[in-house]
This record gives structure tokens, C-alpha cells and sequence, in this order.
């Protein structure tokens, strides 16, 4: 053994060459981007040059043969052959709405913003994650960075924290030995990484960000022995420029292995969402994930979102409470998680913007609440956005019973101008309905579950 240097390779099937046999998984495994998982890798004596790079668990050097045992600084080195210009690496190939895993080819930090070293095809989102072994308090968790807006080149982290500064840092690098993943929106595609990539240096670059527009950043701290420790968060970002369906712009969440917090639209889950400027009908569903027993706090970032007449609200389906947002300061909401299943449903919460509401019944701050008769997860049926955009309806369903569900949509005259009945394959999911050719106007959505409840919703065509 070489104190300081290497680190054991374990896996739960047999293998030639592993440290140790057991376990629950492999420490060292790449990904499959067809089924969204990780397989371990066979055995160690596979080349260790690997296009898609690799998900390593280090416990710390060879001298740390236990997950239980004090952590030792572990240098890993490898050696090969090196690639150059005449010997360039291969182009990674992306697979049609599917991440892909990337590994930095080079013995040198590379650029992700430089479009000329790091060749992106058309369908290849602008966005790069990073797994970040010091966000939250496991083993870590992902950091999605997008690009700014427009001729904004710099990409901005989210959550943030951990190795990469506060949440909107600016960070364009890509280590030597680092791994990052990407997407592609709309089809397949390509990158390409070349020699013109390279930079200098091999440390974190952050910054604090050139620009910061219309946006809301919703952080999750966790509290562990008083202390607060940030586990996941995500951004929306509004500008006239972005569009309400989902597009190349928008970043799909990548699942951490512990807390996550995501936004729910159009039946998926995103990290970051740009939005077109917000209606005063909008509602911001969050999906949380992987919550434990314990205290924790959401940490509302508004910049410029204020306007007049306008307010936010997070609504707290577990408690029934609505707790005001600021909309161009910061907004700290504590939450209590138990045994409970509601306290940890995935759509425990969401954010309202409505017109100031002037009512007399009293908004209570989460944490002091006393919980009387806390529910099970809400059901609830949403249209969103609303009013609609590109004549198509968005119904979101949550916590509904699975089965045949009729909707209908009335005209203001009471005229029936849409009958359908659909199938919800699963409790959270979301439907579109097209209303091309229909006449503007305010209709009547009337939503019929499988066990016979009924729903009737406003909806404003333009």
C-alpha cells in the first residue's frame, strides 16, 4: 500500500481483479443512458480511458477498506496515451432526449462555454451537471448550470454551494478527470471536444454573475445539529423571450441519491425552467424527493419579479396553511417533516402568484405551526399556464385516483366544445388538450375522477 494514493474498487457481483466482494452496489460504474441507471463495471482489468467517464465511490485511499472508517486524502492518477490534434478523441454521440455522461478527455480543464472546443450539435442543450461530493448532507449531489440569456455566454449554477460558490455563481470549467453530463431537446446529437477547449489552471472558477434578471431561485437547507446545510434547490427564470412550453432552454433534473426539490410542469421535472413574464394566474408546483424525519427550510431568492397588485403565496397542502413570498428579496419558510406520509408527499407544495389578496384569515409561519389534522397528500387538478398558451390546455393531476377520467369544456354560453375521456395511468401526471381554432374567451373546464369527484376549473383562451 501507497499511503496517500489510489482507492479500493469493490462491487456486490464477482468480478476479477476487485478489492472486495459485497455490498449493496459497485463503487466505480458508468451510465446507461437508454434506461436512465448506472451498471458496474465488469472487472478492473478494462482500459480505464473511458469516453463516458466514470462514477467512483472513494472511501479514500487503499488504506480505507470500510464505509464506516475516518476518510484519508486519496490522489488518483492514471497514464496513457495522450490525445493531440492528429489524434483527436472520439465524437460522443447523444441519443434522442436522453443524457448522456462525457468525460473530460483532456490532462487539462476545458471550457464548456467555448462552442468551438466544445462543439455542441443543435439539439444539444446549452446545460451542463456536475455531480458535487460537497452540495447537501450525504455523498452529495447534482449542480446543473445553464447558459445566461441571449448574448449572456457565462452559465450560472443551481443550487449552488458546495465546490461551486453561491447560488448564480458563474462557472464555465470542466476539471481534468472530471465527468459532466449533458442533454439533447428534440432529437439526437453530438459533442465534440478539441484542443481549442483548453484553459489554464485547474482550480473551481466562479464569479459573481454579470447580469441577474427576473428570476427565483428556491433553496432547501436541512438542519442537523443547528447547523443548516443546503441540499438541493432550482431556478425559474422569466424573460419575454422564453416560452411556457417546454424547450431546449429548459433543464431536466437529474435524481439525487438523497433530498431533491424540482419543478413539476408539463409531466416531467426540471432543475432549471425558463418562463415567459409571469401571469397572475401562475402557480410554481414543486416535486420534493428523498425528504427524512428533521427540520428543514426553503429559501425563496426573488429578483425583480415585482409588480403592482401582485403577490406569491406557498401553499402547504400538508397543513393547509399560505404563507406570503417576497417577490424581490429573500423569504425564509421553515417545515417540519415526520412519519406522516403527507409531511414528505412529493407535491406538498406549490407557489400561487395571484393578485394581492386581502382576507382576514391569517397566514402562520411553517415552522411554528401545531399540526392539528394533517392530511394526506392533496389531490388537486390545475391548468397551468392559465391563461393558456399555444392553444393547448395543461391539466395537471395530483394525487388523483388512477383510472378513466371524463373532461369537458363548456363555452360561456354553456355550449359543450370538447368531450373526451382519458386514462391516468398514475396519481401525478399532466394532460394537454388542444383548443386550435377555438374562439377566445373564459371557458369552463369540467373534470370528472375515476371515483366520481368533480372538478370545475376556469380557463381564459387568448
Amino acid at each position: 500500500i501507497n499511503p496517500g494514493y489510489g482507492t479500493i474498487i469493490t462491487n456486490n457481483t464477482a468480478g476479477t481483479g476487485f478489492d472486495i466482494i459485497g455490498g449493496v452496489g459497485p463503487s466505480m460504474k458508468t451510465y446507461i443512458p437508454a434506461s436512465n441507471t448506472w451498471a458496474g463495471i465488469l472487472n478492473t482489468a478494462i482500459p480505464i480511458a473511458n469516453q463516458k467517464g466514470y462514477m467512483v465511490f472513494v472511501r479514500g485511499d487503499r488504506s480505507v477498506i470500510t464505509i464506516g472508517a475516518a476518510p484519508t486524502i486519496a490522489n488518483l492518477r492514471t497514464k496513457g496515451t495522450l490525445y493531440t490534434p492528429a489524434s483527436p478523441p472520439p465524437v460522443t454521440n447523444i441519443g434522442s432526449t436522453l443524457f448522456e455522461s462525457v468525460g473530460n478527455p483532456y490532462a487539462s480543464a476545458i471550457d464548456f462555454s467555448n462552442d468551438v472546443g466544445v462543439a455542441k450539435s443543435a439539439n444539444v442543450q446549452k446545460i451542463f451537471y456536475v455531480w458535487d461530493p460537497k452540495l447537501g448532507a450525504g455523498y452529495g449531489a447534482y449542480q446543473t448550470f445553464t447558459r445566461g440569456v441571449l448574448a449572456d455566454n457565462n452559465y450560472y449554477v443551481s443550487p449552488g454551494g458546495g465546490s461551486y460558490g453561491a447560488s448564480g455563481s458563474v462557472n464555465t470549467t470542466i476539471q481534468s478527470g472530471q465527468a459532466f453530463f449533458v442533454h439533447t431537446f428534440g432529437g439526437t446529437g453530438t459533442l465534440t471536444i478539441t484542443e481549442t477547449a483548453k484553459v489554464t489552471g485547474s482550480s473551481v472558477v466562479t464569479r459573481v454573475p454579470v447580469s441577474v434578471g427576473k428570476q427565483l431561485r428556491t433553496n432547501m437547507y436541512v438542519t442537523i445539529g443547528g447547523d443548516k446545510v443546503l441540499v438541493d434547490g432550482n431556478l425559474l427564470e422569466y424573460h419575454r423571450s422564453f416560452s411556457n412550453v417546454v424547450d431546449i432552454l429548459d433543464a431536466i433534473k437529474l435524481n439525487n441519491t438523497d433530498e431533491s426539490l424540482g419543478l413539476f410542469s408539463h409531466g416531467k421535472t426540471f432543475a432549471v425552467e425558463r418562463r415567459s413574464p409571469i401571469q397572475r394566474t401562475d402557480t410554481v408546483f414543486y416535486k420534493l424527493g428523498q425528504l427524512k424525519t428533521g427540520q428543514y427550510e426553503f429559501e425563496f431568492i426573488a429578483n425583480q419579479l415585482q409588480e403592482p397588485g401582485l403577490g406569491a403565496w406557498l401553499e402547504d397542502n400538508y397543513l393547509n396553511t399560505s404563507n406570503r413570498v417576497g417577490l424581490n428579496d429573500t423569504t425564509r419558510l421553515q417545515f417540519n417533516v415526520n412519519n406522516d406520509e403527507g409531511s414528505y408527499a412529493a407535491n406538498r407544495f406549490r407557489l400561487v402568484f395571484a393578485r394581492q389578496r386581502h382576507t382576514s384569515v391569517a397566514t402562520v409561519p411553517v415552522a411554528v405551526v401545531e399540526k392539528r389534522s394533517p392530511s394526506k397528500a392533496t389531490r388537486s387538478i390545475s391548468v397551468y399556464p392559465n391563461p393558456v398558451v399555444d392553444k393547448t390546455i395543461q391539466i395537471q393531476f395530483s394525487s388523483q385516483p388512477i383510472g378513466n377520467c371524463n373532461i369537458k369544456l363548456m363555452s360561456k354560453l354553456g355550449q359543450l366544445v370538447y368531450n373526451a375521456n382519458i386514462q391516468l395511468g398514475s396519481k401525478d401526471m399532466t394532460r394537454s388538450i388542444p383548443v386550435a381554432g377555438m374562439v377566445s374567451g373564459t371557458y369552463q373546464l369540467r373534470i370528472i375522477a375515476a371515483d366520481g369527484n368533480k372538478t370545475t376549473l376556469q380557463v381564459v383562451i387568448p
